[in-house]
Formats: C-alpha cells, structure tokens, sequence
C-alpha cells in the first residue's frame, strides 16, 4: 500500500474519531455498563464493556475505575446503590498509589473510608465537585495526608473536595505535616471540612513547614477543635476567602506558633465566627497580616483572655490587621516586646495593647478606629512597669473608666512621668509646650 494511501486513510480514521467524539454521549447504568448516544433517531446503542474501560483514559483517572471487585474492592453496583456506608477504602487507596503525576477525577458521591488516605505525591492534582464530592472518613483517623517526602511535595492541586468525618475522635482533615522535607507551591481551592453526625476533627488544616502556597477559599464549617493551626517554619502562605465556623467545643479559629517571628502569612476577606473557647486567632509567634477579615466570637470570657491574642510567651512578634470587623484585641502577654502592630481601620469593641495585667513594651505601632462611637474603647492597656512608644493614634483616646486612671505612673519613689505636652492653641493656632517649672504649670510658644 502506498504512502498516499496510507494517508488517506489515516485521515479518515482521524475525521472519524473527531465526529464520533463531538457527537456521542455515555452514560453508565449502576450495573457498570456503559451506553453510547449516538445522536441519532435510534437512541442509544450499547457498548460491550465496563466503566473501567472508558474512565482510565491518560492522563485522566476515575475513582471509579478501581470500583471493579479486584482485590476485595467493591464494585461500582455496590457502591451506587449504598454509598453512605459501603467502605471504600481499598478503591481509594488504589485511585490515589495509581495516580501520581496525573489529573484524578472524583466525581459526585459519597466515598467512605475507614482508613486515612496518602496523598500520591508531586506534579499531581485532583478535581471533584464542591459540596458533592465528599470522602468521608469513618475511623479514628486523619483524612488526607499529604506526604513528608524527599525532596519535597510541589506543584499539586487539591480542588472541589469535601473531607467529612463521622468519628467522634477523627484526626486531622488535611494533615500537612511536612516536618523533614518542606512542600510548597500547592494549590488547595475549594476544600469543605465537615463532619457527618456527631464526627469531629481535632484539626481542619494542620501544617508544618508549609511554604509558598495559596489556599482559595477554604470552609471548615462547625466541624473542628481547631481551625488551622500553622506549626514550625509555615511561611509565604497565603490564604483567599477562608471561613471557619467554631462549635462549642472549637478551642481556636486559627493558631499560628511559627517558630520564627519573621515568618509571615497573608489572609485575605474572609469569616472566622461563632464559638471560640480560647480565641478566635492566637499568634504565638509568627507574622500574620490580616486584610478585611471579619471576625466574631460568641463565647463571652475565652479562655486565651480576648478573642485575638498576639503573644503569650516571651518573645518577639509583628502582626498586622487591617480592615477587620468584630472582635476585642489582646495584644502581648507577660515579657512580650510587640512591635509593628496595626491596627487599621478596624471596628471593634475595645483596642488593648499589651495585657493590662503583664509587663509589655508596645514599639513603633499604629492604631486606626472609628471614632463615631463612644461604646468602641480605644485603650492600650498596660501595667505601670510596662513601655509604650512610638504608637501613631488617629482617634480620641480616653479611659475606660471617668475620673480613675492617671498619665505616667503615679508614685514619686519609681516614677515613669511625662516632661510635658504639646498643645495647639485653637484660636492664635501657636503651639505651646505645656510643662511643670518650679511647681508652675508653664505654656512656652514654640514658635521660632
């Protein structure tokens, strides 16, 4: 056969495949079989075979190509007719070990496991449908482990996927323990972790040496004791739209302990509200910036002391908050040097820096609150051994209590006392230094 033969046919076998493919539909019985529309007047035409043979296609993977009865895995019948409570995670296991390197599909369902579920590894991503893909673990165990792998887990995308738990003692939901090797440049979007019945979560996102990676818009609704905790060395992370729903049980929305003050994560919009027995946000340490994020606890007395809490051990922090709604401000604790917070623009019910019980020193910070309601305290609240400097106040400043407290420390043996003040006059518009000379009060002009 000669070669322009040869091409003719190939063509025509080409602009076949083309037709065939724009032009035909399947669908699967719950049997497993498959049926082909075809578009015509005849309706549907059966195909011999099985849903494996059309759902391995690379670099495609189904899960439910490993629903075929091998290995004591149930098959696809089995598992349609009783999702909620046919185990399956044999087929899981198998989806994921066969998986590396591909695009996974998970299609709607429910996909019990009684096991946790190891993550393949690098340059891997799969793809289900929020709300309507959801594995759901029913063991006393993690959910989706992300591997602590050589030389590290990079480049994979986890997107549209609900983890439930239905134990009473589930472990993590997405257990990000990368202790040894480091991971970054991962995509986790679209991720729900809930709970099934009276399951529970100790941890929604649990990570450690976690870097530069972006997490879209993350739901971990009523279903953990702690939100997200960011462990040692989580750095460059940077989250979009997160909501986090506290129980009565849920200690934290979020905990941040990097081990370095430096160690900086970036929060965009996003809701952390409800029930918080310790805090809604606990830095201790690390460097967060929080913009435009509305937070809300109902829990009256949180154990932490306050619903934000920057600091509780004796080291250095820098956090910033910017356009936050809700919330009362507890920053620093015994020992603490707190430098470079912000607090900007935030609506609150009270602003404290620095623990008003502790020895603190609030450095180089700025405090921006509306000023149109006498109910929103503005106070940096501290003990008398503590130092305040270098704080940029852009409202009115009073106590919180009439007629009570003084300015410096009013004892004559250890004193901490102001030299003076700078007024303005509101009619010539001089200023004056307003001072103490002689036990006179002075005003000097300072006009040159």
């Amino acid at each position: 056969m000669n070669l322009k033969k040869l091409l003719s046919i190939g063509l025509v076998l080409l602009l076949s495949t083309l037709c065939f493919a724009a032009s035909t539909d399947y669908k699967v019985t719950n049997d497993g079989d498959i049926y082909m529309h075809d578009g015509h007047v005849a309706g549907d035409l059966y195909v011999t075979g099985t849903i494996s043979d059309l759902i391995t296609k690379s670099p495609w993977v189904d899960v439910r190509a490993f629903m075929d009865g091998v290995a004591g895995r149930p098959t696809y019948a089995t598992w349609y007719s009783n999702q909620a409570t046919t185990d399956v995670a044999t087929v899981l296991s198998a989806f994921f070990t066969a998986s590396l390197g591909k695009m996974m599909v998970m299609p709607p369902g429910i996909y019990c496991s009684s096991t946790a579920q190891n993550w393949p590894g690098s340059n891997t991503t799969l793809i289900g449908v929020r709300g309507a893909s959801i594995i759901r673990f029913t063991g006393a165990t993690d959910g989706l482990v992300l591997p602590d792998m050589s030389p590290q887990l990079e480049n994979s995308v986890i997107d549209g996927i609900t983890i439930q738990t239905s134990n009473a003692v589930g472990g993590k939901a997405i257990n990000a323990d990368f202790t040894t090797n480091s991971a970054g440049f991962l995509t986790l979007r679209d991720i729900s972790i809930k709970v099934s019945g009276s399951g529970r979560w100790t941890h929604g996102l649990y990570a450690i040496n976690f870097q530069s990676s972006n997490i879209y818009d993350l739901n971990i609704y009523f279903s953990a004791v702690t939100g997200i905790y960011l462990g040692t060395s989580c750095n460059s992370l940077r989250f979009y739209g997160t909501e986090i729903n506290g129980q009565t049980w849920t200690e934290r929305g979020i905990d941040i302990a990097n081990s370095g003050s430096s160690a900086a994560t970036w929060w965009f919009g996003g809701t952390v509200q409800s029930y918080f027995t310790a805090s809604a946000i606990r830095v201790n340490p690390g460097a967060p910036r929080f913009f435009g994020m509305h937070i809300e606890n109902s829990t009256a007395l949180p154990s932490d002391g306050a619903d934000i809490v920057v600091g509780t051990s004796a080291t250095s922090y820098k956090a910033s908050f910017n356009a936050v709604q809700g919330g009362n401000y507890l920053l620093g604790a015994t020992g603490i040097e707190v430098t470079n917070i912000t607090l900007n623009e935030c609506e609150t019910t009270g602003v404290i820096l620095g623990n008003n019980s502790h020895d603190n020193s609030i450095l180089n910070s700025r405090i921006q609150t509306y000023t149109d309601s006498g109910a929103r305290n503005r106070r940096i609240g501290c003990s008398t051994t503590s130092r305040v400097t270098l704080v940029d106040i852009l409202s009115d400043l009073f106590p919180s209590v009439d007629n009570t407290y003084y300015l410096g420390k009013n004892d004559d043996d250890t004193p901490f006392a102001w030299a003076g003040a700078i007024f303005k006059d509101t009619t010539n518009g001089k200023y004056y230094r307003v001072e103490v000379i002689n036990g006179m009060i002075t005003a000097t002009d300072l006009t040159d």
